[in-house]
């Protein structure tokens, strides 16, 4: 979808999101715990805030993480690791207004008690039998291998301008089935920012350029046709 001559749309109905996730880098003299302790009273003391509560997780994710505490609200997953934040969505994308507000909120309590490293940001779509190579602007064929499900293209770009520098990293997954049959076709677009040297304002500015990046990305490696299938409002 070229987005010199076509407007990039505002939301898709539905937006067809699986997960949107948000992972904040930092160092701090003060332990995890009581990170933990500011950032989950803070957003429990909000009023239109949906309440955090302990959740339990399944081991492998306690390993992952390398922390057995994790919240989670009807809105957000939170999960405080030594050394990261991350938050991803639970009921289903909120749009970018009410996530970039709650990252912010979070954010307000703690930043003067650590120094930022790093910002990431991930999106990943899924699209039920979409064979998503074919609705590509530009053409990706595997010598026409027809019986092939599942193949994947991925490719890496780095973004350089006055709104700040990040890596952008874009997966595609063509047709993966599933046991039971079903097809889905993913895009995946991560991106990740050095904030080592970034006051607050500037990360929660590179956080904005970072979103709209996702979308140039998104829209851009799109046929305009199959855009308008998703039912953009402009």
């Amino acid at each position: 979808m070229d987005l010199r001559t076509n407007p990039m749309p505002k939301r898709l109905n539905p937006d067809n999101l699986t997960d949107a996730i948000i992972a904040i880098g930092y160092k701090a003299e003060y332990s995890k715990h009581y990170l933990e302790k500011e950032i989950v009273d803070h957003l429990n003391a909000q009023e239109g805030v949906a309440k955090f509560t302990e959740i339990k997780i399944p081991q492998r994710e306690i390993e992952r993480y390398g922390t057995d505490h994790f919240y989670g609200s009807s809105d957000y997953r939170l999960i405080i690791s030594e050394y990261r934040i991350q938050v991803n969505i639970v009921g289903g994308y909120v749009g970018w207004t009410a996530y970039e507000e709650f990252i912010k909120l979070m954010l307000k309590r703690i930043y003067d008690q650590m120094a930022f490293t790093h910002l990431d940001m991930r999106y990943i779509s899924r699209y039920k039998d979409v064979p998503i190579f074919e609705n590509l602007d530009g053409t990706i064929k595997f010598n026409h291998m027809d019986t092939f499900w599942g193949a994947t293209l991925q490719f890496n770009c780095h973004h350089s301008g006055e709104d700040g520098d990040y890596n952008v990293k874009t997966m595609l997954t063509d047709r993966m089935r599933t046991k039971s049959k079903e097809e889905f076709s993913f895009v995946d677009i991560t991106l990740s920012g050095d904030t080592k040297t970034a006051t607050y304002t500037e990360v929660i500015s590179l956080l904005n350029a970072m979103h709209n990046g996702e979308k140039i990305m998104f829209y851009s490696i799109l046929k305009k046709e199959f855009v308008d299938t998703l039912n953009p409002e402009y």
